[in-house]
């Protein structure tokens, strides 16, 4: 996982690390609740999540080299992006649990980068007052009908100088984790190169002559339709 960061990052790249965590089944995962005692979920689980945050992005290969001191500073530290779950943590939502996002992941590990949330939406089943309290940056998805994070709350939410600290330490973060990625130079040294793989070229030359044919063999019954219809009118 350290290298993987390593690459990516040292090219620029946003490395998103998900699920955070404990995503333990893909089918009915909405709201399921995690649970285990905090031993088990530091020596399994965390652990595994840990070093793609601690490892400061470098390669076993790289034991010797302090975090800061690689030659390329988009490979100096750990992933700067995660993403929660749909299945809570405990009882808690996961993108709402102070315990692994906040205590864990940003004063245990360091991590300074944006959390943004599975595709919840900015809903209640996210808990969003909840989730930004515990770093929560971003609420992937569609919709937006939280009854006290909404455009029409605005002043209760200003007013609420818990909440307003950590939207603004939210965007603090969004943005560095921006400015130490290559989205902040799109316009000047971003280039796309294409790349094809003899299997696709041929795969793409198949479909090609098949569709040919398959139009050919149309036009080729519809003309003979025609032509033994007129027969049959002689």
């Amino acid at each position: 996982m350290q290298s993987g960061i390593l690459r990516a990052q040292s090219r620029g790249c946003l490395v998103n690390i998900k699920h955070v965590g404990f995503n333990t089944q893909e089918a009915d995962r909405s709201g399921v609740c995690e649970l285990m005692p905090e031993q088990a979920a530091r020596e399994l689980e965390l652990k595994n999540l840990q070093q793609a945050f601690t490892g400061f992005g470098r390669s076993s290969k790289m034991e010797g080299v302090k975090a800061g001191e690689t030659a390329n500073r988009y490979a100096a530290e750990g992933a700067r992006g995660t993403m929660t779950a749909y299945n809570r943590i405990g009882m808690v939502a996961s993108s709402a649990n102070y315990g692994v996002q906040y205590e864990i992941l940003r004063n245990e590990w360091g991590f300074s980068g944006y959390s943004v949330t599975d595709f919840t939406g900015l809903n209640p089943v996210a808990a969003p007052k909840e989730s930004i309290l515990a770093g929560t940056t971003a609420f992937c998805g569609f919709g937006a009908n939280d009854p006290y994070i909404n455009i029409n709350n605005l002043e209760a939410i200003a007013a609420d100088a818990d909440l307003a600290k950590a939207i603004q330490d939210g965007m603090h973060c969004v943005l560095y984790a921006i400015s130490n990625s290559y989205g902040m130079d799109l316009m000047n040294n971003i280039y796309t190169v294409s790349l094809n793989t003899w299997w696709r070229s041929l795969y793409t030359a198949l479909i090609t002559v098949s569709a040919i044919l398959t139009a050919g063999a149309a036009v080729a019954y519809v003309i003979f339709t025609i032509k033994e219809k007129s027969k049959e009118e002689e």
